[in-house]
């Protein structure tokens, strides 16, 4: 039997991955907690006696999720004798519902009771043993399925080894990632084409300024100023976002939202990762829907309650969404495969293509509640374009910083010039000084006429040392000017660098914290540079808040559709395929009968001065249900029939303006067709003129030849 190893199996996706591969029969699932069990030592004690656990029937493969014959356990004390060994794991499902009750809180022992029938054993996370102890743990199973939430990290671990480690058997890895790695395409998109239209309205810019300083040259103004900037003016008008409908296979253009960058980097690691032995596939999972709800929950229970329901902004941003069913059967066929499929990125979405608005909507139409409007979490609308104006500064100031790098040589390299000269001048002034003192002390001892000569050199070398030291003087205020500019250019240059440096500049405990998050464990973050595995962790991997719900309602506003998985599944095969409004019927029933909900309706009558109204107001308030009383219905009947009257109204307003177009429309192509059929009549009428006297000239002409012939 094959061996499943499924990270993060304890999330929403992740038990339904579980609970497809088991339902096989043929696999062996195995998995990371990632929201529960914090310290897996903690949960490794306490275990029945050996031979209480011989007497039980072993797993398909004791090495994972088995007991060690070798270990003596101690059932009056709670504890074992002896070492577990380290290849060695407990199932701790097992472990933890007989004898740990009292460790685990509710939540805990909900999720551990859920999965304990389809889980095999929880193995160790990655900072909870060694890197070489996971690198073993990892290499002994044939599939592994990395479900992404908000850490990333033992995704990327996993990869690295894979990748890294020659076996001859075949593995599988699947990457689960979600849309947010396309979250910013279609503003990225827009944003580049706006870019590349304004550098051709430059380039037209810059030509037309130089075709009206050629023609104010030559003395032709044809052109003014003004109506040059008014033709700049009209040019600037830019269009609207369209939004596209993405598929798989235009992967490469995928933008990401600004906090899933490592995320991006991390796909495509995985799918360059890919070899003989080695297939490896990466899933775009939509909103996961259904079967409970995990991130609508939220919402559901909100409006089962009938409180307040959150949107974000207008609503009219898309959200894709998938039924958790549908995504982990996919999974399932992905991992399972046993021939290679060819796409290696593939959208799990359903065709739904449904906004925020229209989610809330049909929640609100099926449930209850009412929809509060609030502001973004997340403003999806401005970060590529902060991203790319960061990304301009960047490189702006790094081209500064390249150019003050390169003044600041050519500024060295002269100042070593003129230090050179300095010493040459002053040296050749110390020369002709002591040729001086010779020449004095020559002249001191020759004759009268020897003396002549002597007085010559003297003042000859007075005036070349005065001309040295006037050059001397020269190069000495050169170079305290080049030192001043040299030092303000070292000074801008600090400036620029440091400007650079807030760019990349991160918080110390911020990045401590991401880095605490991401290996589990804050002690990790001093000794990490002892491990080759978390020497180079990126903190990106960790995604920033928002979280959850939120996250994906003000983030995420792109369309996609499903193409690699509609091969997968056939139409039959799908929950959901129509998307997430079309089946809210099926989806607040699955909701209603997993949260064990039932809708309370109470009737309290009574006599006339009974205070009926104040008891079924306390009875509402004392369940948490909707009071309804005569003159609630009352004037909710009359709010709708006013709301009915104005649709009414509207429709008809409507109407009477098509009517009134459709009379303006006809009027105009009737004066059209007219203007069409005085302008034909009016080409004929000319045209027969023009044959008319086309032979008056030809008659003209016949009658003049004949003349001539007569003459002749």
């Amino acid at each position: 039997m094959k061996r499943v190893l499924i990270l993060n199996v304890d999330s929403f996706v992740g038990k339904h991955v579980c609970r497809r591969f088991y339902d096989a029969k043929e696999y062996i699932v195995d998995g990371t907690f990632y929201h529960h069990f914090p310290n897996m030592e903690e949960i490794n004690c306490g275990w029945p006696r050996a031979d209480v656990v011989k007497e039980e029937t072993p797993g398909p493969d004791t090495s994972v999720g088995g007991f060690d014959e070798n270990v003596t356990y101690d059932l009056s004390s709670g504890a074992f004798c002896g070492e577990m060994r380290a290849d060695h794991r407990v199932n701790i499902p097992t472990a933890i519902t007989a004898f740990q009750e009292e460790r685990v809180d509710v939540e805990t022992q909900e999720a551990v009771n859920d999965m304990k029938p389809y889980l095999n054993a929880v193995v160790s996370r990655h900072f909870e043993v060694s890197d070489e102890e996971f690198r073993l743990r990892l290499l002994s199973y044939d599939i592994i399925i990395a479900i992404l939430e908000e850490n990333a990290f033992e995704a990327e671990c996993a990869i690295k080894i894979l990748r890294g480690t020659h076996y001859e058997v075949e593995k599988t890895f699947v990457l689960v990632s979600n849309v947010f790695t396309w979250a910013q395409t279609d503003r990225h998109e827009h944003e580049k084409k706006m870019a590349k239209r304004r550098e051709e309205r430059e380039a037209e810019r810059a030509l037309r300024k130089e075709e009206l300083a050629n023609r104010r040259l030559s003395g032709h103004e044809d052109l003014t100023e003004d109506e040059e900037e008014s033709g700049e003016d009209a040019e600037e008008s830019e269009e609207e976002m369209v939004a596209k409908v993405w598929s798989e296979d235009e992967y490469r253009l995928r933008y990401p939202d600004i906090r899933y960058h490592a995320w991006r980097e991390l796909e495509h690691m995985v799918k360059a990762a890919n070899s003989e032995t080695l297939h490896t596939y990466v899933i775009w999972a939509g909103l996961p829907y259904g079967c409970g709800e995990d991130l609508l929950s939220a919402h559901f229970l909100a409006a089962w309650s009938h409180q307040q329901l959150l949107q974000y902004g207008d609503g009219l941003n898309y959200i894709p969404t998938i039924h958790v069913q549908d995504l982990s059967r996919i999974i399932y066929l992905v991992g399972s495969s046993y021939d290679t499929l060819e796409d290696r990125y593939m959208f799990a979405v359903d065709q739904g293509n449904n906004t925020q608005r229209e989610i809330l909507r049909s929640i609100l139409d099926f449930i209850g509640g009412k929809i509060e409007i609030t502001s973004p979490v997340v403003d999806r609308s401005k970060q590529v374009v902060k991203e790319m104006e960061h990304r301009k500064e960047v490189e702006r100031l790094r081209k500064s910083a390249e150019e003050l790098d390169d003044v600041i040589s050519s500024y060295i390299k002269e100042l070593k010039t003129l230090e050179r000269s300095n010493a040459s001048f002053e040296k050749r002034i110390r020369e002709l000084e002591e040729d001086t003192k010779k020449q004095m002390m020559y002249k001191t001892i020759v004759a009268q006429k020897g003396q002549k000569s002597v007085d010559d050199n003297i003042r000859r070398n007075e005036e070349d040392k005065n001309r040295c030291e006037q050059l001397l003087q020269e190069v000495v205020a050169k170079e305290n000017q080049l030192r001043e500019l040299l030092k303000e250019k070292e000074q801008e240059r600090g400036v620029v660098m440091e400007r650079l440096g807030l760019f990349f500049l991160t918080n110390a405990s911020e990045e401590v914290e991401k880095v605490g998050l991401l290996l589990g464990s804050f002690d990790s973050y001093d000794n990490r540079a002892t491990s080759p595995e978390t020497a180079a962790v990126d903190v990106g991997l960790y995604i920033d808040q928002p979280h959850g719900v939120a996250n994906w309602l003000s983030a995420v506003d792109i369309r996609c559709e499903p193409g690699a998985v509609l091969s997968l599944l056939g139409d039959t095969d799908w929950v959901s395929i129509n998307g997430f409004v079309a089946n809210m019927n099926k989806i607040v029933e699955e909701f209603r009968l997993e949260r064990l909900l039932c809708p309370m309706r109470l009737a309290v009558v009574g006599p006339p001065m009974s205070k009926v109204g104040e008891v079924s107001g306390a009875l509402a308030s004392l369940f948490n249900v909707v009071h309804l009383t005569i003159d609630k219905v009352t004037a909710a009947y009359e709010a709708h029939v006013a709301r009915i009257r104005e649709k009414m109204v509207e429709i008809l307003l409507r109407r009477r303006a098509r009517r009134q177009e459709a009379v303006e429309q006809r009027a105009l192509r009737e004066r059209l067709r007219r203007r069409m059929r005085r302008k034909e009549l009016l080409r004929l009428k000319r045209e027969a003129q023009g044959h008319i006297n086309a032979g008056d000239n030809a008659e003209g002409s016949g009658s003049e030849e004949e003349e001539e012939e007569e003459e002749e």
